[in-house]
């Protein structure tokens, strides 16, 4: 089983679009993860009509976004429990993410934010 994992996509702030190679891994791929800063809906939207994606929200990510995504979440795959958080909330963002807490025991915390 493969498991796609970006983050921090920034389109189109930092990028105009989606890089192709990305596209194309998650066509290959048995479950997606975004772990936030999307930016924009239409990101999600066009992940979301390749693969099944779970994904956060980000510090960037616009307000339909903020609404469509949880700050958090976890998700199995194979025999883990995965925790994803984008990681960029209070001091020492990254070490925060790390250490995130769920409601399950977690084997893997997946966090974006530090590029």
């Amino acid at each position: 089983m493969r498991l796609i994992v970006p983050s921090d996509t920034h389109v189109p702030d930092r990028a105009r679009r989606v890089p192709p190679a990305i596209l194309a891994e998650c066509r290959s791929g048995d479950q997606f993860v975004h772990a936030g800063d999307l930016a924009i809906a239409d990101v999600l939207d066009q992940f979301l009509a390749l693969a099944p994606v779970h994904a956060v929200h980000g510090n960037v990510d616009e307000g339909v976004l903020r609404q469509r995504l949880p700050e958090r979440l976890c998700f199995t795959f194979g025999q883990h429990r995965i925790g994803v958080i984008h990681g960029h909330t209070g001091p020492g963002a990254a070490m925060t993410a790390r250490s995130a807490t769920f409601d399950v025991p977690v084997a893997m915390v997946i966090f974006g934010h530090s590029h």
